[in-house]
Formats: C-alpha cells, structure tokens, sequence
C-alpha cells in the first residue's frame, strides 16, 4: 500500500511544486465555469473526438492566464485508451481541473479501483520545463522518444512524463494489464502528448 501511496504522492507533489515554482509571485483566483470552483467532480467522460485546445482568448478559461489549457484534463487520455493498458477497465474519471498552473485526471474500475492517473502542469503560472529538468536529472530518469516534446521514464515514480509546448504531462498506471508499469505509461504518454497543448 505504502508503494501506491508514493505513487500518487509523486502526481499530486508534481503539480504542486511546479506551480510553487512558477508563475509572477502573485496568485489569481481560480476561475470556474459555474462558480463550483476549485473541486473535484467525478465524470464518466463520453468517448474523446477531437483534441481539446489552448484558449488563446481574453485568458478568461479556467487556466488562470492568456493562452492557457481551457479543455478537460481527463479528455487528454480516454477511458478506452486507459482500459486497453490496464488489468482492470477504466469506466470512471475523477478530474481536478486545470487551475492556476495544474490539473489532474485519476481512472478508477467499476469497483472503485484506481487503476492509472494523468496530470497536466504548466501555462502561465507554472515552469514546467524547471521542474521536468530536476527529474530528468536524476539517475533513475531514462529518456525515451515522444512525437512533438521530451520525455523521460522516471523509475523512482513509476511514472511517464513529457514536456512539451510549456506543459509537463504526466501517466502512471497502478494496475498494467501485462504487469509492466513502464511499457503501459510510457505506451500512453504518447496520446496525451498528441493531445496537451
């Protein structure tokens, strides 16, 4: 259990530290797109068709700044895409939107089971690239190719991450449907990359 937790620490710590170490020094607060602000919400995503896209408008997403992710951190990966890496099928999503810098995305099975998780840090609040550069740094960091950005395979973790366009993504994948960890994150790194900002 203590394994799990340090790998869910690892998402929720990446996206808190990089939003501590980026932006001007000054917070907004975060926007909403109902007034339920900042929460979590708990989804059965309908099945993803087109890449969600940058707001490049006034800034009034939900990212916190001009130009940042306005889309859905959980249609980055589809529940499909995680089922076919995992032991266990994703039939729900739990995200916690992109505000001021972070966002993340966990799948859970039927029975409740987390079975993988996805996060999305950067824009203008958060230096994704500072961060992505201390773990890839360290020695257990392998890098691997991705389409359009940088990854690396962090093996302290257990997790896949790609910095791509000021963002850093991030998979990890609790449960692997052929007990590789690392062939499932790394293997779907790519659909969220194609789909990040």
């Amino acid at each position: 259990m203590s394994r799990r937790m340090t790998r869910w620490s690892f998402l929720f710590g990446v996206a808190l530290v990089l939003t501590a170490c980026g932006g001007s020094g000054t917070t907004s607060p975060a926007a909403s797109d109902g007034g339920g602000g900042g929460g979590t919400t708990a989804t059965t995503a309908p099945e993803a068709t087109a890449a969600p896209t940058a707001d490049s408008g006034s800034g009034g997403g939900s990212g916190g700044g001009v130009g940042d992710f306005s889309g859905k951190v959980c249609e980055l990966v589809t529940l499909d895409e995680m089922s076919a890496v995992t032991t266990v099928a994703a039939s729900k999503q739990d995200e916690q939107p992109f505000t001021q810098g972070s966002g993340f995305c966990t799948y859970s099975g039927d029975d409740g089971s987390a079975v993988g998780a996805i996060s999305l840090v950067g824009g203008s609040m958060a230096d994704a690239k500072l961060v992505f550069d201390a773990y890839k740094a360290d020695a257990s960091a392998e890098a691997f190719p991705v389409n359009g950005g940088e990854a690396i395979w962090f093996a302290n973790n257990a997790v896949a991450i790609v910095l791509k366009n000021g963002y850093t993504g991030s998979v990890q994948i609790l449960a692997p449907k052929d007990g590789d960890m690392k062939a499932a994150s790394t293997a779907l790194l790519q659909a969220l990359a194609d789909r990040m900002p």
